[in-house]
């Protein structure tokens, strides 16, 4: 009993040890290409969000109600993506903070 307890023991040890590994400067590289890959994509939607309000104010002076309505389903549907990677970037923000500061704990700064 002791002995399977004791090798139970060590098998999660061994298997959380990727969970204690150090930041590498790579993994932190990552993170970097995340934050910046979602910032491409969040300029993305808020360029289609401007396309997308001036094609309404078209319009809208030109009396086009159903065009109107249909721009603003199509600026509605961008601001939940935008929503969306506005999340995901912060969760990338919040990984890349975490590896910079375990990265710089691990090298004794």
């Amino acid at each position: 009993m002791k002995k399977t307890l004791a090798l139970a023991v060590f098998a999660a040890a061994l298997i959380a040890a990727p969970v204690f590994a150090a930041t590498t400067p790579s993994d932190v590289s990552a993170d970097v290409d995340a934050v910046q890959k979602d910032n491409g994509a969040l300029q993305k939607d808020n360029d289609a969000i401007a396309q997308h309000r001036a094609a309404k104010a078209k319009a809208k002076a030109n009396g086009d109600i159903a065009g109107q309505a249909g721009q603003s389903l199509s600026i509605g549907a961008d601001k939940t993506a935008r929503s969306e990677k506005t999340t995901e970037k912060d969760v990338d923000q919040h990984i890349l903070n975490h590896d910079v500061n375990d990265a710089t704990q691990s090298t004794g700064k």
